[in-house]
């Protein structure tokens, strides 16, 4: 159970476990420049929400490592039920078993489960419940499958150097929980059979191995996003019975078909630019990227003049801000998106700025991952791969509105 340590302390250490299957919750924060930790996130409420959490700046600092008293646990609490999280429900035995055990099989699940768990308990609605649900099941499914790997090792059934039993020990989760195609399973499975084990998988230039780990390593991001997708439908549906949905797929479907079969290569983000452009124009008239440019808010301030000459005009630097965006360079901050797309929309329509905000951030996340993915293999060219990869988006996001909402 969650007891102080022999300082009377309570840590809160973090789980930073290498996963394909289970990120850290730690990596994808990064990936999508949230706060990583809990210090982070307790500062990152306290702006959001306005409420001041009475933890001192060192307590912070502390609950990873040193540990803090009880009495700043009880504020940790407050706080929490202060900001729309039903924060004691962490605190049931059951719970709190769920979020300490998995740390020890080598699981990221306990974080993930607090995540899913304090989504799908807040007390507002809103389009993250179907995310958070799928979080709590993800992983359990990821702690029981090293738990059982863990336990099999300790009795001697598995050799934990054994590359090729452990991952047929992992297949039947990733078969059960996963949409990676069974015959890029299948091929995974002969690489490995055929090389009599082999830690690193990115270290033999393979076109057929690379394309199936990039379905591995994508599955947890895609499947994610098609849980908010679904979420934001479910959201719209409960707001307005009448809700259709624009098109026959989603937003995000149509921004990864852009990303992966432009004629004209281009960045994730560029692709929600792009779709945010074709959506916002009617049959008659298309919106112009000077036009559309015209709504990013520009300041006579070093904002402009560190980068474009004082001569242009002021559409110019707004035009030039936008070729920058679409080159995912220069990118505006959080604020400087929310007005540009404020603006925008109270001009041509009014749409859920902080959806399109999302579908910004989770671009630019993917942006982060495929440059990570490159660097980790330089010499092969596999820019193809990661594009037919991200393709199959379509498909998780209408296998899970086919399983999640209700005709």
């Amino acid at each position: 159970m969650f007891k102080p340590n022999k300082d009377g302390k309570y840590v809160f250490p973090p789980s930073h476990f290498t996963s394909i299957f289970l990120p850290s919750t730690a990596e994808v924060a990064r990936l999508l420049l949230l706060p990583e930790n809990i210090p982070q996130q307790i500062t990152f409420f306290e702006r959001v929400h306005e409420i001041d959490s009475k933890i001192a700046k060192s307590s912070k600092a502390n609950i990873l490592t040193q540990g803090v008293s009880l009495r700043t646990l009880t504020k940790l609490y407050n706080f929490g039920e202060n900001i729309s999280v039903f924060f004691k429900i962490f605190f049931t035995t059951a719970n709190l078993l769920k979020l300490l055990r998995p740390a020890k099989a080598g699981s990221n699940a306990g974080d993930w489960f607090a995540l899913g768990l304090g989504i799908s308990t807040v007390k507002n609605d809103n389009e993250l419940f179907t995310l958070g649900d799928w979080l709590i099941s993800r992983s359990e499914a990821d702690y029981v499958m090293l738990k059982t790997i863990k336990k099999q090792i300790k009795i001697g059934e598995i050799d934990k150097n054994d590359y090729m039993t452990i991952w047929q020990a992992l297949l039947p989760t990733w078969q059960h929980y996963s949409l990676v195609p069974l015959e890029q399973l299948a091929y995974y499975t002969l690489y490995l059979n055929a090389s009599n084990g082999l830690k690193s998988p990115l270290n033999e230039p393979n076109q057929c191995l690379y394309e199936a780990v990039h379905h591995l390593i994508f599955d947890f991001y895609l499947t994610a996003i098609a849980h908010y997708e679904v979420g934001l439908y479910q959201y719209y549906q409960r707001q307005c019975d009448t809700f259709e949905p624009y098109g026959k797929t989603s937003f995000f479907s149509k921004v990864m078909h852009t990303f992966a079969h432009s004629d004209v290569k281009c960045c994730c983000y560029e692709a929600v630019l792009i779709e945010l452009k074709r959506f916002l124009s009617s049959d008659d008239t298309e919106l112009s990227w000077r036009a559309m440019a015209a709504f990013i808010p520009i300041k006579n301030s070093a904002d402009t003049q560190q980068n474009y000459p004082l001569a242009e005009s002021l559409i110019d630097r707004q035009y030039n801000q936008l070729k920058d965006w679409r080159k995912g360079e220069n990118l505006p901050s959080e604020a400087k998106l929310e007005a540009f797309l404020t603006a925008l929309f109270n001009q041509h329509g009014n749409y859920d700025v902080q959806a399109v905000l999302t579908y910004f951030r989770i671009a630019r996340a993917i942006d982060i991952k495929i440059n990570e993915c490159v660097k980790l293999t330089p010499d092969i060219q596999s820019a193809s791969i990661r594009e037919k990869v991200l393709a199959r988006y379509p498909t998780y996001f209408e296998h899970y509105r086919a399983a999640l909402i209700k005709k």
